[in-house]
């Protein structure tokens, strides 16, 4: 099925959250850029940076210890980010189509994306290196998850497929079907891997 990016929205939606050592961090989906706020030191919440530089959506994640910021984009690249100064330690290059989700690893080493381009990929935090393209999807990837030790990996595909993966080897270590797009998340003792359902959008992006 042929796929094409919607035209690219100029409106800001789409806000992803997260609060990590009193640092409020909100990524508009659609105007690209990032903004970081003290939550607790301003409650009025001023911005007191903005992590720029992608050119197309923007999904991010903390690193465990909050010192990392990991961008993932519809532009197909990675940023990996200094919280404290707001510069860009490195990008992060290889998938060939849009980025739906980020995740690091418990011990911070590691960070998984899931592409439009049927992939998932496995990075060295430390040096940006790919260690390992996880191929298997048939459709696009938009969730991953760790395992709490960090061994597995699971992801999740348009596909009607979780597939759990082998950190170490990149090789797949289990293939359940599932129901069509499904977002990820393991519980804390890692024996259970939970997913909701979402709706359809095969072969669609948005911009």
């Amino acid at each position: 099925m042929e796929r094409k990016a919607a035209k690219e929205r100029k409106f800001e939606v789409g806000v992803v959250v997260a609060l990590v050592a009193q640092i409020i961090l909100i990524g508009c989906y659609f105007n690209r850029q990032i903004g970081a706020s003290r939550w607790l030191q301003r409650p009025a919440g001023s911005p007191i940076k903005k992590f720029q530089g992608h050119t197309k959506t923007v999904y991010v994640a903390f690193s465990p210890d909050g010192q990392i910021l990991a961008t993932a984009s519809h532009d197909a690249t990675i940023k990996l980010w200094s919280v404290p100064t707001g510069k860009t330690l490195r990008t992060l290059t290889g998938h060939t189509d849009a980025i739906w989700i980020v995740a690091f690893s418990p011990d911070g080493k590691f960070l998984a994306t899931g592409s439009l381009d049927d992939t998932a990929r496995l990075w060295e935090v430390s040096t940006g290196k790919c260690l390992h393209t996880l191929r298997g999807h048939t459709l696009s990837v938009h969730s991953v998850a760790f395992s709490p030790d960090g061994k597995l990996l699971a992801t999740g595909s348009y596909d009607d497929a979780i597939r759990l993966w082998d950190v170490a080897t990149g090789k797949v270590v289990h293939n359940p079907s599932c129901y069509l797009g499904t977002r990820l998340r393991e519980n804390r003792s890692g024996n259970r891997l939970l997913h909701h359902r979402l709706p359809s959008r095969r072969g669609k992006v948005a911009t």
